[in-house]
């Protein structure tokens, strides 16, 4: 199994010219995708011939055959075929990448009007709602679309548009009252931190088999070498189990550190003035705030909002390790550093 040179080279080559070399930071998801999408895309498109899109872009970007690695189940051979991009570029790729996947207020909020764009779904096609407006006589109309009727039009989907300029607000508001029902919310963080203590059990019987399978692996390594130094396993079967076996004890490894986190840091009960305290954070910026920065808080506390009939019905998602109300909100410079000439 090999990667795709062709492929593979032009968004390399396309992350390492946004940074101007290899020295600068890359970028890439939306940024990339913005990019590959471009005029430039119309010179090389994919192999069905459209445009790079969001998913494309980022499957690519996590896929670690470019790398010049392979996988079959458990079994990672490293050095299969000559990388197709280098180990620096792939990396930062993946640190924006999770910078920008975590939720609530580690990702950032992008300096948008429309507060629940991408909250809503669709009752018909289960896509979500995005912003969108019409320009009338007097003045401009904003909408929460769904995105197959913004794409396809009423053959895509016929779901009602909402009125933006009534939604926001009722769901401001709602989400201010919510933080009122402080014995609910105490009740909620009370029960998830139970639910995280009986996990406990499990958590340490993991531990305890992922620092078993870590002594193992490592015998394993121990006795491919003592083999090779002995002269009965040759270096291409024995580099190649060795590079196996040591990606499998980095993975290990990694989650013995998860397990190990998971045990030692228990979730810390939260009283009813910490609750009120957010309460009165949280009308402060959805009522005096700037526009990004109630659209973070309204991303970093609504989960989604659902149609139940003629009605929109909020999820609330409880911060249950930390209250936070506040996210860095990107303005139009965006994310990723600037750079001459673009």
């Amino acid at each position: 199994m090999t990667g795709s040179v062709d492929g593979a080279q032009r968004v390399s080559q396309k992350c390492l010219a946004q940074g101007q070399g290899p020295s600068r930071p890359p970028v890439c998801g939306n940024s990339c995708q913005d990019h590959l999408t471009a005029p430039w895309a119309a010179l090389h498109p994919t192999k069905a011939g459209r445009p790079f899109s969001g998913w494309t872009v980022h499957a690519m970007v996590n896929n670690r055959l470019y790398l010049g690695e392979t996988s079959f189940r458990d079994v990672v051979t490293t050095e299969a075929h000559e990388p197709l991009t280098d180990p620096a570029t792939f990396d930062q790729c993946q640190r924006i990448l999770n910078a920008r996947g975590e939720p609530g207020s580690s990702r950032a909020a992008s300096n948008s009007g429309y507060y629940l764009s991408g909250l809503i779904s669709c009752p018909q096609c289960s896509c979500k709602y995005v912003g969108t407006s019409a320009t009338g006589k007097l003045r401009r109309y904003r909408y929460y679309t769904c995105f197959s009727r913004t794409r396809y039009g009423t053959a895509g989907c016929t779901a009602p548009r909402i009125d933006a300029d009534l939604l926001d607000p009722a769901a401001a508001e709602a989400l201010i009252a919510f933080y009122v029902r402080t014995e609910l919310i105490s009740t909620a963080i009370a029960n998830e931190h139970t639910r995280r203590a009986d996990d406990t059990a499990q958590h340490t019987a993991e531990l305890d088999t992922i620092t078993g399978r870590i002594t193992a692996t490592q015998a394993a390594i121990d006795r491919y070498l003592a083999a090779f130094e002995t002269g009965t396993l040759d270096d291409a079967t024995c580099g190649t189990r060795i590079a196996a076996l040591t990606t499998q004890l980095d993975q290990l490894a990694d989650r013995r550190t998860q397990l190990t986190d998971l045990i030692a840091t228990p979730p810390q009960p939260v009283g009813p003035a910490t609750i009120e305290q957010v309460h009165r954070h949280l009308a402060d910026i959805l009522r005096t705030g700037t526009p990004g920065q109630r659209k973070a808080v309204m991303e970093a506390h609504i989960a989604e909002i659902r149609f139940d009939g003629d009605r929109l019905i909020p999820v609330y998602r409880i911060p249950v390790d930390e209250f936070r109300t506040q996210v860095r909100v990107v303005g139009r410079a965006g994310l990723e550093p600037a750079t001459e000439g673009l």
